[in-house]
């Protein structure tokens, strides 16, 4: 078998999970972040630039070497003001028209670097001499920028500013017209690095980084303690639960803060009660239904026995052989109809919708004949305007049930009434049988349902049993007690529109109670079948 994890293990996991994608997440936007206000800064600057080559390109006089020198300077101070920008003048075949020396190597003349980019002479302007003098940092970011416009073919008319990828850092180029003749063009290449920008990103995400460890080791303790805490209560449930299964269905109190753990503590142990109350119900129902069967088989067995050692005359013992397997098969179909109707087997897919006194009289029909044998006035009385939807064959089982009950116990009349009722807050109607016999025994209302709960003259004691749990899945009650000018009367209340059956199997109408389901044998009861 698979092992499972344990939810202790799982909320870990979602935690750590969710913690990895957060921080993937925030480097992600942090450096689209970084490089989106890297790349406006950057432009923007080079825009600076721009407008201060344009000032000098719009003069009347054509730029001289002083223009280019000033030019440089104010962007040279521009570097220590914030702005990255440097330059370089160039032709159109990108050759340098302005030299560039390297200060430190001049002043060491240790040669082993290369002290210039040297220039040739342009007919654009006098430069006077003129050269852009750059540290070495300064000066070997101008040769590897020079290196990469000559090696490319750098599109020097190219507008606006592009990227580029210079032994291994990342740049901004653009070149602006400075100086034009009739035969050529001279331009200053503006290009700035990102490096200062690319170097604040990872400097800020290894401080994140820094930062996140010890919250995941801490945040680690804390998550194990809560899903801890957690799982302990569902072991704890998981146990009770465990019980009920192996048959002790005692509740235990976890004292549980949680409102949800609570609410689910009390429901099992709601079940638990209504276990056990339903398992002792069914031991004595099994109880008396052995009882009830073992009795006809005893007869039948007798019988039997004294056909085979020739006691009594065999027509006789197999009349009362019959009438025994006659009881025996009329209390085993009554138990499994009881048992079909209580789990849903029974009810039709159809209702039937019908007038309340063509029901009232159908049941009168199927009971006037034994009404008249006994010499007891069996009589209908209804409104003719009522109607009730039912699934027909049960409520009818049902009423019939009631009125042989009724009949059993009446001395001269038995009386159908119909009339309209609430029933649980909705429309419905309510028949009421009446008989004028001895009634119940005080205190005993609830108990003439309970199965094989048999009073004198009673059969199986499964009749009314029948009845309540047939009235009950139309939605509707029953109930019995005693008139004040003598006899019982039973009052069968159902809703116009019965329930779905899907309510049905959802257990949202009213239930038979476990303690419904089975009685002691010795409680005298009226019933009858």
């Amino acid at each position: 078998m698979q092992e499972r994890p344990s939810i202790g293990s799982r909320i870990l996991s979602y935690y750590f999970f969710t913690i990895l994608v957060v921080f993937f997440v925030l480097v992600v936007s942090f450096n689209l972040a970084v490089r989106i206000y890297a790349s406006r800064q950057l432009k923007d600057q080079l825009n600076h630039t721009k407008e201060q080559v344009d000032r000098l390109r719009a003069k009347d006089v054509p730029p001289s070497g002083e223009d280019r020198q000033s030019l440089f300077d104010r962007t040279s101070r521009s570097a220590h003001e914030g702005s990255a920008v440097r330059m370089l003048f160039m032709d159109q075949e990108r050759v340098l028209t302005v030299a560039v020396l390297n200060m430190q190597q001049l002043r060491e003349k240790t040669g082993r670097q290369e002290a210039s980019l040297p220039a040739r002479s342009s007919g654009l302007a006098k430069l006077d001499g003129v050269v852009l003098r750059m540290g070495p940092s300064a000066f070997g970011e101008a040769k590897a920028v020079l290196d990469y416009v000559q090696g490319t073919h750098y599109n020097l008319k190219k507008k606006g500013a592009s990227s580029a990828y210079i032994q291994g850092r990342n740049y901004l180029l653009q070149s602006i017209p400075f100086a034009q003749n009739q035969s050529e063009t001279e331009y200053v290449l503006a290009y700035v690095s990102v490096e200062s920008f690319e170097h604040f990103s990872r400097s800020a995400l290894q401080i994140l980084s820094f930062i996140m460890i010890p919250i995941l080791v801490l945040s680690f303790f804390v998550m194990r303690a809560l899903a801890n805490a957690l799982a302990r209560p569902i072991v704890l449930l998981e146990g009770l639960s465990r019980r009920f299964g192996s048959g002790a269905f005692v509740g235990e109190d976890f004292h549980f803060r949680e409102k949800e753990l609570h609410d689910l503590n009390e429901a099992l142990n709601d079940t638990a009660g209504k276990l056990k109350t339903y398992h002792d119900n069914q031991t004595i129902f099994f109880q008396n239904a052995s009882h009830e069967l073992r009795t006809p088989l005893t007869s039948i067995r007798g019988y039997a026995e004294a056909i085979e050692y020739g006691v009594f005359d065999p027509d006789t013992a197999s009349r009362v052989i019959l009438k025994e397997a006659g009881k025996l098969e009329r209390l085993v179909d009554d138990i499994l109809y009881l048992s079909r109707i209580e789990t849903h087997e029974s009810l039709s897919e159809e209702m039937t919708e019908l007038a309340l006194k063509d029901l009232l009289m159908e049941a009168w029909e199927g009971m006037d004949a034994k009404a008249r044998l006994q010499g007891i006035s069996l009589r209908v009385d209804c409104e003719p305007s009522l109607s009730v939807k039912v699934y027909f064959d049960e409520i009818l089982r049902a009423l019939t049930n009631v009125l042989s009950n009724a009949l059993r116990y009446a001395q001269k009349e038995v009386t159908l009434c119909g009339t309209k009722a609430n029933v649980l807050g909705s429309p419905g109607v309510c028949i009421e049988i009446l008989d004028d016999g001895p009634g119940v025994a005080p205190g005993e209302e609830e108990a003439v349902f309970r199965r094989f709960v048999k009073g004198p003259g009673g059969q199986n004691g499964i009749g009314l049993s029948i009845a309540q749990a047939a009235v009950r899945r139309h939605g509707g009650t029953i109930r019995c007690a005693n008139r004040e000018q003598g006899g019982a009367v039973f009052t069968l209340c159902l809703p116009q529109t019965p329930p779905k059956r899907e309510a049905l199997e959802r257990g949202s109408c009213p239930m038979s109670h476990p303690s419904e389901l089975g009685a002691p044998k010795e409680a005298g009861l009226d019933e009858e079948h």
